[in-house]
């Protein structure tokens, strides 16, 4: 009779524990604490705690509370069972594991223009974040996650609002991530203005929003080459960019930027193309053997080879109408044609002169007529003179010699 009493009031007790038993919270990321309130706990073998059939290990505060850590395990939903003195509780109170909340680091660049993208970092993101830039579900910013640490976002071109903005996350933008976005006005690029031109000149954009841009990038759409181009801010809708020699022949579009915010339209070209090479002079002509001479003209920028009478020489392009070259020391005296690019229309006679020490001098004869012979060179050189009470100036003589002129320096250096 005693145990058919016991056994009745173990099974009452069991029942009771059943009806009282419950937890708080229901639900929350890993690592969230729970308190189960009920009766009859015990700080010992007695009583376990099963999650999801799994034993967890608990918090003993007193026959009516325990207290356990939800398990860092995969997010969804888990069953939660007591068992006392061997008995399972039939109530299974369920527990949601969810998301961990996402935590946001950094934006990059913090400033941004609409429907430009941006870079978040940060940790635990998962596809269910929303991002607003303020609160109401009208600001969602649009967002791709990329992996649990990083995702891009961009805001739409329905967006009304500049300046410094907060960003937003929970439902309907209720939790603030501690990052803000500096949105500004996109500069836009409506128009180029030649479409087509040549080197050592201007294009001029018009567009809107120029006022604070801060560089003009020009892109060859062949190779996506950039080119850091220099500019001249007009005003507010027009800015005119060089477009220097040494920029490839091809077709190039505009990037305008504000800091990090470039324009919007990139459709916008020009093209720079190749100029006519024009020759105009060659200074000082005629040269000597190696001495510097300078070629000028336009498009010369273009120019692939500078030769005397076919035989490439050194030169740079100074820019697109100045070309520098220097007599190579292998060059005999004489008279050559200067072409630029192998090409006949662009050439120009051109002499190159002998300079050296005059060695020795003959008289052979009297009659106002003075021989000079240079032994470096066996060149006979016949002059008039015009006798001088202090005898000849050699700076005063004007030599003869095939097939040009020249003259005698004060040091006696004869230049033909």
């Amino acid at each position: 009779m005693k145990k058919l009493v016991v056994f009745i009031l173990s099974l009452l007790l069991a029942q009771e524990l059943k009806a009282q038993f419950y937890q708080n919270p229901t639900s929350g990321p890993s690592g969230t604490e729970v308190t189960i309130t009920g009766s009859g706990f015990t700080n010992d073998l007695n009583t376990i705690l099963l999650f999801n059939s799994n034993a967890l290990t608990f918090v003993y505060v007193n026959s009516f509370t325990i207290i356990y850590i939800v398990p860092n395990i995969a997010s969804g939903v888990y069953n939660v069972n007591a068992i006392l003195n061997n008995t399972p509780n039939s109530i299974l109170p369920q527990f949601t594991i969810t998301p961990p909340p996402p935590i946001f680091t950094s934006v990059t660049p913090s400033i941004v223009g609409l429907n430009m993208e941006f870079t978040i970092a940060g940790f635990n993101f998962t596809n269910g974040i929303s991002l607003y830039l303020t609160t109401g579900t009208n600001t969602s910013i649009n967002i791709n996650v990329q992996s649990p640490t990083l995702m891009t976002a961009s805001i739409a071109n329905t967006y009304s609002g500049y300046g410094i903005l907060p960003i937003y996350t929970g439902i309907n933008g209720t939790i603030n991530t501690g990052l803000n976005v500096n949105l500004i006005q996109r500069p836009i690029v409506s128009n180029i203005f030649p479409a087509t031109v040549t080197s050592d000149n201007f294009i001029t954009l018009t567009g809107n929003n120029f006022a604070s841009v801060t560089g003009v990038v020009l892109v060859n759409k062949y190779t996506n080459t950039r080119f850091n181009a220099g500019f001249t801010l007009l005003s507010n809708t027009s800015i005119r960019t060089f477009v220097p020699f040494d920029l490839d022949y091809a077709l190039y579009t505009t990037n305008v930027f504000v800091n990090t915010v470039q324009s919007s339209d990139t459709i916008k070209s020009f093209r720079h193309i190749k100029p006519n090479i024009v020759l105009n002079s060659v200074n000082p002509s005629p040269a000597a053997i190696g001495e510097e001479f300078t070629i000028a003209g336009s498009g010369l920028y273009s120019t692939q080879t500078v030769s005397l009478n076919g035989i490439p020489i050194s030169f740079n392009k100074i820019n697109g109408n100045i070309l520098k070259s220097i007599i190579p020391s292998n060059v005999q005296p004489g008279s050559y044609t200067l072409s630029l690019s192998n090409n006949t229309l662009n050439s120009t006679n051109f002499s190159v002169i002998v300079q050296n020490a005059i060695q020795s001098v003959s008289i052979s004869s009297l009659n106002n007529k003075l021989a000079l012979t240079s032994t470096i060179d066996s060149i006979l050189l016949v002059a008039n003179i015009t006798p001088l009470t202090q005898g000849i100036k050699l700076r005063d003589l004007i030599w003869t010699i095939f097939p040009g002129y020249g003259t005698v320096t004060p040091k006696g250096v004869v230049k033909v």
